[in-house]
């Protein structure tokens, strides 16, 4: 690549996932990031009803407080999976009659899309198939991450601690509840939290102190998500982070942090709709406060639970500890965006 050429960059946001919202924010986040002297920077969003668009009118937030679709500068697009195409097939945009289809080539795609279709393997698989390179984890550590109980079983097979749950699908809960209702009560105590599988974001999470609210949050967790899980709460603990970089060859964990919350844990609410920017402008203490044997324990584990899931690129960890007691629990891996995942065969 010439030294004067720019870096084409596609980021892609939206989605049909329940966290469309969050992934726009994201998005756009992540776009201003980029140094315009270094890189060219394709926004490609995707609607609720998964239709891709493209077009420098998608740069403004404002734009989607509208139908996107009916807006001048926003050009139909879709990302082919053919490698003699390397980026995007964009229809030619209103009014112009006679203009062809135009390809634009990427260098790279950013990826950042939250939850069902973007960060659970989907769209990195169409990625791998077209040949782009992408930030953030492969198709294989995106999908386990993206699903809290495989991840459970794939950390518990790798004797990495996670707290005990039950899982079940939303045919279950509708055939069998009070079946469902005795398993949890024999092998779980009050507190529980009640979590929707492959959603993030706090979305369609609860926290249960009696059957009545279990039921609730069951019921609005099966509306949300087909599989659902039930785990037992923490208390006394503390949230801390860390986040990992690199891969096989090179892999580093960072410093920890312990973000400060308002409540037992981290709602919707909390991580996006309170302060200016949601968790960008929430509370933390960096490094977190606890001990140095506690901080270098957080440390491996996390190198070893994303080398078990086959990570590369970067990923934050969230884990509940208890530092009085020196117990340590993963609670979730959170694929990220800020490193590029080369091809498989690189």
């Amino acid at each position: 690549m010439s030294a004067n050429r720019q870096t084409v960059v596609g980021v892609i946001f939206g989605g049909r996932s329940v966290e469309h919202d969050v992934s726009v924010v994201t998005g756009h986040q992540v776009m201003r990031a980029f140094d315009p002297a270094r890189y060219r920077v394709i926004p490609i969003y995707i609607d609720r009803d998964g239709r891709w668009f493209t077009g420098l009118a998608l740069n403004d937030l404002k734009t989607f407080q509208t139908d996107v679709a009916s807006l001048a500068g926003v050009q139909s697009c879709i990302l082919s999976p053919a490698v003699q195409h390397h980026g995007l097939i964009v229809e030619p945009g209103k009014g112009k009659l006679f203009a062809k289809t135009e390809i634009v080539k990427l260098d790279v795609v950013f990826p950042a899309i939250h939850g069902s279709h973007g960060e659970d393997g989907t769209l990195q698989g169409l990625l791998e198939l077209a040949d782009i390179p992408y930030v953030g984890c492969g198709v294989l550590a995106s999908a386990v991450a993206n699903d809290k109980m495989l991840t459970k079983s794939v950390m518990k097979a790798n004797g990495i601690p996670v707290v005990d749950a039950i899982a079940f699908t939303r045919h279950d809960w509708e055939q069998k509840p009070e079946a469902i209702l005795a398993e949890i009560a024999a092998a779980l105590e009050f507190p529980v939290f009640i979590k929707p599988i492959t959603l993030g974001s706090s979305i369609g999470i609860g926290r249960a102190t009696d059957e009545t609210m279990l039921r609730a949050y069951i019921d609005v967790a099966t509306n949300l998500d087909r599989r659902v899980l039930v785990e037992s709460g923490v208390g006394d603990s503390i949230e801390i982070n860390c986040a990992v970089i690199g891969d096989d060859r090179d892999l580093q964990a960072s410093v920890l942090e312990q973000p400060l919350g308002w409540a037992d844990f981290l709602s919707y609410e909390d991580k996006y709709l309170r302060g200016d920017e949601g968790m960008k402008s929430a509370q933390r203490l960096l490094p977190a406060p606890i001990s140095p044997e506690l901080t270098a324990t957080i440390q491996a584990m996390t190198l070893a639970a994303f080398r078990a899931i086959d990570g590369r690129g970067t990923a934050r960890l969230d884990f509940l500890v208890r530092p009085d007691k020196g117990e340590i629990y993963l609670n979730e891996i959170n694929t990220c965006l800020l490193y590029t995942s080369p091809s498989p065969r690189d």
